[in-house]
Order: C-alpha cells, then sequence, then structure tokens
C-alpha cells in the first residue's frame, strides 16, 4: 500500500508541476507512468482517480493504461 501511495503521489506531483509550467522528462515520465500501471489491480479508489486527474493535466491518452485503471475500477464496483 505505501508503495503504491508513493508512485500515485509523485504522478501527481509531476502533473501539478507540469500545470504550473514545469517541464517533465519523457523517459522518466514513461519510467513512472509503467511502475504506476503495473499496480493499477492494487490501488484504492482513490489512487486510481488521482492517476486519471495526473493523466488528463498531462494531457496523456494512454489507452491501455486507462483500459487497466476501468478494470480495476469495475472490479471495486462488483465486490
Amino acid at each position: 500500500m505505501f508503495i503504491d501511495l508513493n508512485l500515485v503521489t509523485a504522478f501527481h506531483r509531476v502533473a501539478k508541476y507540469h500545470a504550473r509550467g514545469d517541464t517533465v522528462r519523457g523517459q522518466e515520465l514513461q519510467e513512472l507512468v509503467a511502475q504506476v500501471h503495473s499496480r493499477v489491480p492494487f490501488l484504492a479508489p482513490h489512487h486510481l482517480t488521482n492517476t486519471v486527474w495526473a493523466m488528463a493535466k498531462l494531457g496523456m491518452l494512454d489507452m491501455p493504461l486507462l483500459d487497466s485503471i476501468a478494470s480495476a475500477s469495475i472490479a471495486l464496483i462488483a465486490d
């Protein structure tokens, strides 16, 4: 759970600073997104929403990640 919180918080902060006009490095961002993506099935609902918010702020359209988030959300609703 702690690693999930750290990953999502880092992604959220990158998006927040990007919205202020700060630059985001491509390779580092891709690595962070890949790590977040690998943890999606284990994320709490608020982590899923923070991830989608960060993607929107960054103007990021990563359909595999969005599909994973949608699947995880549906699984949470079904429980």
